[in-house]
């Protein structure tokens, strides 16, 4: 039977020592970045009413219509350049715009701060139909690493571009990479 050298023993603690301690730092900065969309529930009593929600959607209409001369087949870009969720969601639209456009969407960008009344977190987005009605209100994707293997968006949007008389999708119960300001 071989007996560990004390060299061997203080190798194999120092490995096991980092091993732990890289796994904590993991584990730490993936929960950091792993947040609520909607902390406060700000959108909760928008999704449970109908009448909240038609009194939200149309003051989001006229909200956005300051910064855009229709909603018709439109998409809302929504970030802030302070949020590190930037990143991802860039690698996104490099996917997703082209995927909108095709879909007869056009892509407008919006500073978070100019929506932040109606929108709990960024970066989000908001697409409205031919006929200029929410389809959907939410983050772009949701998860660790929030980008497009796990997006909401290309779910959410497809088939209410197709159907008649979807109501909106706007998702408020998500965790991900989101900034509040």
């Amino acid at each position: 039977m071989r007996y560990l050298s004390l060299t061997d023993f203080i190798v194999g603690s120092v490995f096991i020592l980092w091993l732990a301690v890289t796994a904590a730092a993991f584990y730490w900065f993936a929960n950091k970045q792993l947040v609520d969309f909607d902390p406060n529930n700000q959108l909760a009593a928008v999704i449970a009413q109908s009448a909240q929600q038609t009194k939200f959607q149309d003051a989001l209409k006229a909200k956005l219509l300051a910064s855009a001369d229709s909603l018709a087949n439109r998409a809302f870009h929504i970030s802030s350049a302070r949020c590190n969720c930037n990143i991802q969601v860039n690698e996104h639209l490099n996917i997703l715009e082209p995927w909108l456009k095709n879909k007869g969407i056009q892509l407008q960008r919006l500073d978070y701060a100019s929506v932040r009344d109606f929108i709990p977190a960024s970066p989000a987005i908001i697409v409205f139909n031919q006929a200029s009605e929410l389809i959907y209100l939410g983050p772009y994707s949701s998860g660790y690493l929030c980008n497009s293997n796990t997006s909401i968006v290309e779910l959410a949007v497809a088939p209410a571009l197709t159907l008649n008389n979807v109501p909106p999708m706007i998702q408020n119960k998500t965790q991900g990479c989101y900034c509040y300001s």
